[in-house]
């Protein structure tokens, strides 16, 4: 069975529901495709800051996600024994949604997922997408089972794992960080309403966050491969083993109701030359897979799928597909067909839908002359300015990040009473406080006219 669509997102995360949402706020028609045939509820939070809320308020659904989240004016960094190294206080900040969130994953995808199949977006769950093969003028998805998709452009938000990374050929194999860590959330509330990170003196970290409804995010260090017998043969000894982190830390892993669910994830990165290979464009951790330190892998996800759909949108947003259905049941289109029009129930321009104007849920077949689609040229051209507005800025996430986590892992006393002093004294110096902060909150100038509201 052989579908097509303008625009095909291979991922229904977070980064591909963003792109899907923004893609039928302006006008054009999408195909999302998703491996798993469901999400399942996961342990997992994600540090929401002023990036990733200004997307969702240029999509028009940040005022309806509130309900899930806890707001948070400051970020602290901490030792075991109380004293404070560093604390980033957005309010000093003169920047839209000057503050921080935790948003649980589960709840952000099934909010996205609501806001996408309210526009009409078509989200396929149990599409694994096996390869993505270059045609002249196009490209065609093939998944397990032997289905297949024609697509004018092709984004790929499949995560580290990409396989539509690994189909353009771009050099990348994920760097193992060495580090892992737990994601949980345990039902207790906490006098605290800051975030709040501890480091050890033996290179461990604790992160306690709040959640609404009276509950606490956490993530902590495990030693890597090791969890899967921690938690079967010594998870008392594991848990007696965080007893000098406070009473917080100690509250909060007794409260967890179930370890099965606790998230284990090695930390690995991700780092690209190119994010692009027309007609196939890469956001998020496919791209640039980065270590959680700043808070800003899915904020920044969401960041690149805003600007790359409005990039896109000036050359898609009259491409339409013919007649969906007739597409689902014609097995005799073309292999290699040398343009999408040659493919006769593929891609077509329907030329008279007026520009911004959201692609109906389903239409009669086009009775206009199919058009070329966007050449090669075009579509790299377009690569291109996303890499200018995204590249460098999420290049130094990613260092800053790297090198937070260098540091909160040493574990020698010279090293770690260096660290401190310099920690604290950075935290001291205005001009460096804010530049740490702006760069946490994730503001990036070449970003700023992405984020004006879409129309609804």
């Amino acid at each position: 069975m052989r579908t097509a669509s303008p625009l095909a997102i291979v991922g229904a995360g977070p980064a591909g529901l963003t792109a899907a949402i923004a893609a039928r706020r302006l006008g054009l028609d999408v195909a999302v495709f998703e491996r798993a045939s469901s999400f399942r509820r996961v342990g997992g939070g994600l540090l929401f800051h002023s990036n990733g809320q200004r997307v969702l308020d240029a999509l028009g659904i940040l005022e309806d996600a509130r309900s899930r989240l806890l707001l948070c004016w400051e970020i602290g960094v901490e030792l075991p024994n109380g004293r404070r190294l560093s604390t980033a206080d957005y309010r000093t900040l003169d920047v839209p949604y000057n503050l921080a969130a935790v948003f649980l994953r589960a709840d952000l995808q099934e909010y996205l997922l609501g806001a996408a199949r309210d526009l009409g977006v078509d989200v396929r769950f149990g599409h694994d997408c096996l390869a993505v093969d270059l045609l002249d003028g196009g490209a065609r998805l093939r998944f397990e089972g032997g289905a297949e998709h024609l697509a004018a452009v092709v984004i790929g938000a499949d995560g580290l794992g990409s396989a539509v990374r690994a189909s353009l050929g771009l050099a990348s194999s994920p760097r193992a960080v060495g580090e892992a860590y737990l994601r949980g959330v345990a039902p207790v509330h906490l006098q605290s309403d800051a975030m709040r990170e501890i480091w050890g003196p033996d290179g461990r970290r604790f992160g306690l966050a709040p959640l609404p409804n009276h509950q606490t995010y956490f993530f902590c260090s495990v030693p890597i491969g090791e969890w899967a017998v921690i938690r079967r043969e010594r998870l008392r000894d594991w848990l007696d083993g965080w007893r000098g982190y406070g009473a917080d830390v100690r509250r909060v892993l007794a409260a967890v109701p179930s370890w099965e669910d606790v998230n284990y994830d090695e930390l690995r990165e991700i780092v690209l030359d190119r994010w692009h290979r027309p007609p196939v464009f890469l956001v998020g951790d496919a791209a640039h897979a980065m270590t959680p330190n700043l808070g800003q892998g899915a904020n920044s996800a969401l960041v690149d799928a805003l600007v790359l759909v409005r990039l896109l949108a000036p050359l898609l947003r009259d491409t339409a597909v013919a007649d969906a259905h007739a597409a689902s049941a014609t097995p005799d289109l073309p292999a290699e067909p040398t343009t999408m029009t040659d493919a006769p129930a593929a891609l077509t321009r329907a030329s008279q839908r007026p520009a911004g104007s959201p692609a109906p849920e389903s239409r009669p077949e086009s009775t206009h002359s199919a058009r070329r689609l966007p050449d090669l040229a075009e579509l790299d051209a377009v690569g291109r300015e996303y890499e200018r507005v995204r590249k460098p800025f999420v290049t130094r996430v990613q260092t800053t990040s790297r090198q937070i986590g260098w540091l909160a892992s040493l574990r020698a006393r010279p090293a770690r009473l260096a660290r401190d002093l310099l920690v604290t004294t950075l935290d001291c110096v205005p001009a460096l406080r804010r530049r740490a902060l702006l760069l946490g909150a994730g503001y990036n100038l070449a970003d700023e006219s992405y984020f004006a509201r879409l129309a609804p």
